[in-house]
């Protein structure tokens, strides 16, 4: 599996994403990662004084099996001109 951050919290898998474009918006990565899995909760780490995003963020996934799929479909592929780890 490759390198990443994933850990498993009361029935949810909740999985690092950094890469993400700085004008993206929580739909768009739902939209991405669906075909991998049922995402459950999706999470766009933002500055705390511009309220501008930070290129990464967290989501949840219902099981440890999608999860996986995610991370080798996904990791190093690009979203928009910027590649996701």
């Amino acid at each position: 599996m490759r390198s990443c951050l994933w850990r498993l919290f009361e029935n949810m898998v909740k999985l690092f994403v950094n890469g993400f474009l700085l004008d993206i918006d929580e739909m768009e990565l739902v939209k991405s990662f669906m075909p991998f899995g049922q995402v459950s909760t999706v999470k766009i780490v933002r500055d705390k004084k511009t309220r501008v995003y930070r290129g990464y963020g967290f989501h949840g996934v219902s099981d440890q099996d999608s999860t996986v799929d995610m991370i080798n479909n996904l990791y190093g592929s690009a979203l928009g001109d910027r590649n996701l780890r």
